[in-house]
C-alpha cells in the first residue's frame, strides 16, 4: 500500500477505536453525585440480593427498590471516594460500578456490582 492508503488506515483504525471506547463508556454508571442525577442503577450482589437505586439530585436522596421493600435515604457527607447514604438504619455507598449496603453494625452487603 503507498504511504496515503496507510495513513487513511490508520486514521480509520482511530476513528473506530475511538468510538467503541466512547460507547463503552457510555454504559459505565456515573461516579459522582452530579453523574448519577435522574439515574436508576439496577445491582446485583454475590449473595444473589438485587435492588434498583434511584437518584435524586434536587432532594438529595435515593430511593432503593428491593423485591420485599423500598426505602429512601439522604444524602451523608464522605471524606473518601464514595457517594454515601443513610438514616442511621441503614447506609449505601457506591463508586463506580460497585455499591455496599450496611446497617447500624456491619456491612451487609458488599461487591454489589451494576448491572
Amino acid at each position: 500500500m503507498p504511504k496515503g492508503d496507510d495513513a487513511e488506515m490508520m486514521r480509520r483504525i482511530s476513528l473506530t477505536t475511538a468510538l467503541v471506547l466512547l460507547a463503552a463508556c457510555a454504559d459505565l454508571p456515573p461516579k459522582t453525585e452530579e453523574q448519577l442525577a435522574g439515574r436508576q442503577v439496577r445491582y446485583v450482589c454475590p449473595d444473589g440480593t438485587q435492588f434498583i437505586a434511584s437518584f435524586d439530585a434536587e432532594a438529595r436522596t435515593v430511593r432503593l427498590a428491593f423485591r420485599d421493600r423500598e426505602v429512601t435515604l439522604p444524602r451523608r457527607a464522605s471524606t473518601d471516594a464514595l457517594v454515601r447514604y443513610g438514616d442511621g438504619q441503614i447506609s449505601f455507598g457506591t463508586s463506580g460500578r460497585e455499591a455496599a449496603l450496611a446497617d447500624q453494625i456491619r456491612i451487609t452487603h458488599s461487591g454489589c456490582m451494576a448491572q
